[in-house]
């Protein structure tokens, strides 16, 4: 099967206070703070990378039903490496997460079950957590459902609805499918070749830092 796109962490809910102050408001229950003190070991931020206070805090922020910390654990069991790679916790952690709201969550529960991994291999419910994720209106669960239809392995392809759900990703500002439609426009094989729509995604997605996209700019420039 093509290969998908999923497994994004969200990142901090709270901006605009400091580490100190994090850490209190954590240590004193406060759901977000536990959370994004996770973000903070996880991610190294201010602080050396500690994966076991990570997830400590996660663990602390998910018992309290965050959605956005039961997402991030379901990632840690995922990949392995703070913890031991399980990958029936993740989907676990995933169906919680999906529960309290958490789109990406079943994005990736979709991506799950296309794989098989940590359930049995089920392409017709990992197609429907996709297209509910994309629904949603989580611009990468569009871009794979996009592509899912462009390739019509898990339905009947249809490349209408293909551009219809990319086009919906990259007015998202998601990089894949800006290149993607800059590409396709400019080819012009896919679908009818557009040359103004074609710059137009490809100077998106270079501004969105895809090196792919700033060489071609950068080659059509030299050349003019």
């Amino acid at each position: 099967m093509t290969a998908l796109f999923g497994f994004t962490q969200p990142g901090f809910t709270q901006n605009s206070i400091n580490l100190k102050e994090m850490q209190q408001l954590a240590d004193q229950g406060n759901v977000e703070a536990q959370y994004n003190m996770g973000v903070i070991y996880d991610r190294g931020i201010s602080v050396p990378k500690n994966g076991s206070k990570a997830v400590e805090y996660y663990s602390k922020s998910a018992q309290q039903e965050y959605g956005d910390a039961l997402f991030n654990l379901g990632e840690l069991y995922r990949q392995g490496g703070y913890v031991k790679q399980d990958y029936k916790k993740a989907v676990e952690y995933f169906q919680k997460a999906a529960q309290q709201g958490n789109v990406t969550a079943l994005l990736n529960l979709g991506l799950m079950y296309c794989e098989g991994k940590g359930v049995q291999k089920d392409t017709k419910k990992g197609f429907e957590f996709i297209q509910k994720a994309a629904l949603l209106n989580d611009p990468t669960a569009q871009f794979n459902l996009g592509v899912i239809y462009g390739k019509g392995e898990l339905v009947s392809k249809d490349q209408e609805k293909s551009i219809e759900w990319i086009t919906k990703s990259a007015d998202q500002r998601f990089v894949r499918a800006q290149l993607y439609l800059g590409l396709i426009y400019g080819q012009g094989k896919i679908i009818k070749q557009n040359p103004e729509k074609a710059e137009h995604y490809i100077k998106a997605a270079c501004q969105n830092h895809s090196q792919e996209a700033c060489d071609i700019v950068n080659s059509i420039d030299s050349e003019s």
